[in-house]
């Protein structure tokens, strides 16, 4: 597996994958580092909060897309099989994460790239990213970006109500079974899992395409159910940045690179048309006017929800756009 060693992030070691190669009989992943073509625009991939880069593994497996783009993804700070020393208590932002994830592309030493973001942490991740090297992004794709804030009564209730739940078997507090106790059983579902399918029955078969990964199960196992001590420190952080401050508003409006939002019409709670219109129009100064794009009956997280329709969005946005600044 490829890490990339970033001491001066607080001894951050960063998993990474540069255009994974996947068995096409079983899915698999058999290789997950490899070279960077020259020739291709690169494209970088940054999942949202409590997931990893296993996420984009519909991304990684689309031939439409390997064949266009060095597609290249990374396991956030606090997320995935990375590793670095702890964050002092509620001080390490969206913004601290968007910093390290700079350090590694830095390290890459990619001339170029377009950026995708998911969700409430990778959109704004991406967005920090284009502000901070806006000479080497050439395109920005926010999927499901939520609102800028979240609502006060949301982020009450992520920090008050789940957090504890999700965070109760950890901190040598669980029995070693590995199991969750029943109201956190219940309150992590309802939060991680019925967004996802209410719309349909059924649209991707997450856990299939996250067991194809290496290290997922170890993954879970530290991030969710592990009863037998995980430290809490990694959550206690992500799930406050529902309480995170937004990016300035001047900010935003420097922003020039070519920008497209994609909204599923069914996220009616973690990121509802309104908060997709609400970032679209904050890019003031994106070439062309930031695109926003609705993907019909899609719930949250479309990059795996409704992955063959975004997939198409993403080719022909980032092929279109990709040398216009």
């Amino acid at each position: 597996m490829p890490f990339l060693e970033l001491p001066e992030r607080g001894n951050l070691r960063m998993y990474y994958a540069v255009n994974p190669i996947f068995d096409p009989k079983t899915g698999s992943v058999t290789n997950d580092s490899n070279p960077i073509d020259p020739a291709k625009p690169s494209l970088v991939l940054l999942h949202g909060p409590l997931s990893s880069l296993a996420a984009f593994s519909a991304q990684f497996s689309d031939v439409r897309l390997a064949k266009a783009f060095n597609l290249i993804g990374f396991d956030s700070r606090l997320h995935g099989l990375t590793k670095g020393d702890p964050r002092p208590k509620g001080k390490h932002t969206i913004e601290n994460s968007a910093d390290c994830l700079v350090a590694a592309l830095d390290f890459l030493e990619l001339s170029s790239y377009a950026i995708v973001g998911e969700s409430i942490k990778g959109c704004n991740e991406a967005t920090w990213i284009a502000l901070k090297r806006p000479e080497k992004v050439r395109a920005l794709c926010l999927v499901s970006p939520s609102w800028h804030t979240s609502p006060q009564a949301v982020s009450d209730s992520m920090i008050n109500d789940f957090l504890p739940m999700f965070i109760s078997n950890k901190d040598g507090r669980g029995d070693g079974t590995g199991s969750l106790p029943e109201p956190s059983i219940k309150i992590v579902a309802e939060a991680r899992i019925v967004e996802l399918f209410s719309a349909q029955t059924w649209r991707s078969d997450v856990g299939t395409i996250l067991s194809f990964w290496p290290g997922h199960n170890e993954l879970i196992n530290s991030t969710v159910t592990d009863g037998t001590g995980h430290s809490s420190h990694d959550a206690e952080h992500v799930i406050r940045w529902f309480d995170r401050q937004r990016i300035p508003a001047d900010r935003l409006a420097t922003v020039k690179q070519p920008v497209l939002i994609l909204a599923g019409t069914a996220d009616t709670q973690v990121s509802p048309l309104t908060a997709a219109e609400e970032w679209r129009d904050s890019f003031t100064s994106a070439a062309g006017g930031a695109d926003l794009r609705t993907i019909s009956g899609g719930p949250h997280l479309a990059l795996y929800t409704d992955y063959s329709v975004a997939n198409r969005f993403l080719l022909a946005f980032v092929t279109r756009n990709y040398g216009a600044i």
